[in-house]
């Protein structure tokens, strides 16, 4: 095997890698070695013969993969190198499924580009600079920042086109970028002393951002597996409010998500205002029964959000089909909550072509007037997954503008990061699959299945 030294940019390496494609060494024979990397593999870095070369030879390949490549060398693992020739090599003879995200080296290409564009992005939504004195001189803000992959060069100018000319500089522990106002200058490796002054500057508006962050903190609206998914926990330690994260989190799970704000709003003097409950605005509805609503306010591990209620809620066949279901995947129903989308039924209709009678489905604005209320029950009950059973629960959770057909069977999640599991209403089993009955069933079955192993009690 053939060692390629380079510097360890991706300029350097397009121009090694274009040299190989030249004179066709296939990727096997290759292996590349950053010059300035220090363990270096005692193989590779013996004076191995060149490998036998073909005659020179040009070498295109569409610009398009070029800027793939370049991208994706921003990806940091041991393979960087290895798998961008080897594409390159493919397309330039003449594979272009190299490329495309269903092939197996495409496939990670696509990956690792995925990767590197969410890197940006949480650059861009995690870094906090921090002002300096303008008598000290040098920057007016700086920061520090620890990214996975290599996109401080290519993602920094972000700032520049939003800061105007104040100058700043952002250090990693690999590299550095600094704006003087006119001109953005990378600099890799750090130098040391960027290191230690975005490091070591403190930030005097600290305090107030983090009453601010506290105050503003909504327990009753905390999801911490969509937190830590939308904020990763290694960000933490170099936000401000990083150190107050986890205590607001145990709060919440005390007892503070009740209340609905954190304790240093509720331990406040003064006098509490009561906020009007979903069910007193109700009362406006001109759809509402005067039977009225509940909400429940205990805690279950499923919740299931059927359509509308009946004279009887699940009282006839469509009940005996769900609880059946239920048993069969073995779940507990008295871990699971029942509750409907719109609480209110709509008078029964006459479906003449099959010499029965149905409810009228709920109309847009219907499902729109319950959905507070609908949303606040849930929030109490604090559900791990949530079925929605049916066209109707599926609008009122994911919005009015969802599709049903594309969603049925999937699990997705709502605004408030909770997670959606879509399927049929027992009532459209029963009357609208005649001729699949069984299959129908065993679909029901499989989504209580479904959300068994989700709140962890599945095989």
């Amino acid at each position: 095997m053939h060692a390629v030294h380079f510097d360890g940019s991706f300029a350097g390496w397009r121009d090694a890698a274009r040299a190989q494609l030249r004179r066709g060494i296939a990727p096997h024979q290759l292996s590349w070695v950053q010059d300035s990397q220090e363990n270096q593999d005692l193989f590779a870095a013996l004076e191995a013969p060149q490998p036998a070369a073909a005659a020179d030879r040009p070498v295109r390949v569409p610009r398009a993969l070029i800027e793939q490549l370049e991208n994706a060398a921003r990806f940091r693992c041991a393979q960087r190198w290895a798998l961008l020739y080897r594409i390159l090599w493919r397309v330039a003879n003449g594979d272009h499924a190299a490329m495309l995200a269903g092939d197996i080296d495409g496939s990670e290409l696509h990956t690792r580009l995925k990767a590197v564009r969410r890197e940006a992005h949480h650059l861009h939504a995690f870094l906090r600079f921090k002002p300096r004195d303008a008598s000290a001189g040098g920057p007016e803000l700086v920061a520090w920042h620890e990214p996975a992959h290599d996109i401080l060069a290519s993602a920094s100018g972000h700032f520049a086109e939003r800061l105007g000319r104040q100058t700043w500089l952002i250090a990693t522990p690999d590299d550095g970028v600094y704006w003087d106002g006119e001109k953005l200058r990378h600099a890799k490796p750090c130098p040391p002393d960027w290191q230690r002054l975005a490091q070591g500057t403190d930030d005097r508006n600290e305090a107030m951002w983090l009453a601010y962050y506290g105050s503003t903190f909504n327990p009753a609206r905390l999801n911490r597996s969509v937190l830590e998914t939308n904020m990763p926990v290694r960000f933490w330690r170099n936000l401000p409010e990083g150190p107050l994260i986890p205590k607001l989190m145990s709060d919440a799970r005390a007892g503070a998500q009740i209340d609905g704000q954190c304790s240093a709003v509720s331990n406040m003097n003064g006098q509490t205002i009561a906020s009007k409950p979903a069910q007193q605005r109700c009362q406006n509805c001109p759809k509402r029964r005067a039977a009225g609503i509940r909400v429940s306010v205990g805690k279950y591990k499923v919740a299931m959000v059927a359509d509308q209620p009946g004279a009887r809620p699940f009282g006839g066949a469509a009940g005996r089909y769900l609880n059946q279901a239920i048993e069969e995947a073995g779940l507990d129903r008295s871990q699971a909550h029942l509750t409907f989308a719109t609480k209110n039924f709509n008078p029964l209709v006459e479906i003449k072509a099959r010499a029965r009678k149905q409810l009228l489905d709920p109309s847009v604005q219907e499902i729109l007037n319950c959905r507070p209320c609908l949303q606040l029950e849930l929030d109490r009950v604090s559900p791990l997954v949530v079925l929605a059973l049916g066209k109707t629960a599926t609008m009122s959770l994911m919005g009015e503008s969802s599709d049903f057909s594309k969603l049925y069977g999937r699990l997705v999640e709502d605004s408030a990061g909770r997670r959606i599991l879509v399927t049929d209403h027992p009532s459209e089993l029963l009357w609208n699959h005649p001729k699949h009955s069984q299959w129908a069933y065993d679909s029901l079955v499989m989504a209580f299945k479904h959300a068994k192993r989700l709140i962890g009690e599945g095989g």
